[in-house]
């Protein structure tokens, strides 16, 4: 019995809702993982304590206050590259930010056709959730990012960014 596999069970426990039903299931796939060992289910029940179990009733206020989603369900903004940076076409961004705290932001990114200048004085993180986009690093190395890539840009990377195809990436940004 790893250390990882009750990493995993406790913590399907903290985030599932304590319905009976649930729960039992919970211990019936533990059992099936694990056997009968009365170890895993003495943590289950420690893990599980009525006090526990009953803040984790409702579901909503853990989801709220703990986890949230990654989907444009926020107001978005708008705006296009600085007039000095755009090279071509009239790229226009859509920006649903879900997160800003203390230097972080998180959330997705969407750019029509165009091609810009970018100066990155920030980390970022990022993955392509749609569409074809090309960046080109200042010495004329090019990548092409489709969906599913991800990347790390570094302070100080600076070159072009071209959208091909309407390009869409969630990111988390650290100043």
């Amino acid at each position: 019995m790893g250390n990882v596999n009750l990493v995993y069970i406790r913590a399907s426990f903290i985030v599932v809702p304590s319905v009976a039903n649930e729960h039992a299931q919970k211990k019936t796939q533990a059992r099936q993982l694990f056997g009968k060992s009365s170890q895993v289910l003495a943590l289950l029940t420690r893990t599980l304590s009525k006090e526990r179990q009953q803040k984790l009733t409702i579901p909503e206020a853990i989801m709220s206050d703990l986890l949230q989603s990654v989907s444009p369900n926020v107001e978005p903004e708008y705006d296009t590259p600085a007039a000095d940076r755009l090279i071509e076409g009239d790229p226009k961004f859509t920006t649903w930010n879900l997160e800003e705290t203390d230097g972080l932001y998180a959330g997705i990114w969407q750019s029509t056709p165009g091609k810009w200048r970018v100066v990155y004085d920030e980390w970022e993180y990022f993955r392509i959730l749609s569409g074809v986009s090309i960046l080109t690093d200042a010495d004329g190395n090019a990548t092409t990012l489709n969906a599913g890539d991800a990347f790390i840009l570094r302070p100080g990377f600076k070159g072009t960014w071209e959208v091909i195809e309407t390009t869409r990436k969630d990111y988390v940004i650290r100043l």
